[in-house]
């Protein structure tokens, strides 16, 4: 479990849901983890096409961008967290995100 940790296959907080059922259950940690649906989200090209829409969709929200980046990041960031159930790898996300926004800040 250590291994695919720093891997970065699931999130700490995915560790700690997936250290209970391996204690609860008799399973090993790749059955747990298809199980339970914990396998982060690492692929760029996926992350991309879940968020992209959702920012071209509200560009007015980029308006703000200049006076609180940080709330415009997290605004985005929380929308793609709760499209994915918290399984995309947030630095990936983030990331990704910047970069839509430095395409489109001047739309």
């Amino acid at each position: 479990m250590i291994n695919i940790l720093e891997r970065k296959e699931i999130s700490q907080r995915q560790a700690k849901i997936l250290l209970l059922h391996l204690l609860e259950n008799n399973m090993c940690v790749e059955q747990s983890i298809k199980q339970l649906n914990l396998q982060q989200i690492n692929d760029e090209k996926i992350i991309r096409s879940l968020i992209k829409p959702f920012i071209l969709e509200n560009l007015q929200i980029l308006k703000d961008y200049h006076s609180r980046p940080e709330r415009v990041l997290k605004f985005y960031m929380g929308h793609l967290m709760k499209a994915t159930k918290g399984q995309v790898n947030p630095e990936i996300g983030q990331r990704i995100i910047e970069e839509i926004i430095s395409k489109n800040i001047n739309k």
